[in-house]
């Protein structure tokens, strides 16, 4: 994962570093599923690889607000399509 898409992440407030691991912010693709897995309890995630250069990371249809929703975001490897779904979910404040 880039440099740059750990900066997003990290202003996007992802959990910089945990104890046992070092402090460069560049998370887990364990950590990666678990975060985006609590935004929502009706998200069922799937991560796939859709060609060999590109992985896909998608929610499924799920409802807020009223709303029908697919959230679905592409990467180079499974972290980081999981990591730019999580932003996608979680905009830099």
């Amino acid at each position: 994962m880039g440099s740059e898409l750990v900066k997003q992440l990290l202003n996007a407030g992802f959990p910089a570093g945990k104890p046992g691991r070092d402090l460069s912010g560049i998370p887990t693709i364990e950590e990666l599923i678990a975060a985006v897995e609590e935004i929502h309890a009706g998200f069922r995630l799937s991560v796939k690889r859709i060609n060999p250069d590109e992985w896909e990371a998608h929610s499924g249809f799920i409802t807020i607000d009223g709303e029908d929703a697919y959230w679905a975001r592409h990467g180079a490897t499974p972290t980081e399509a999981l990591a730019k779904l999580w932003l996608a979910l979680n905009p830099p404040k």
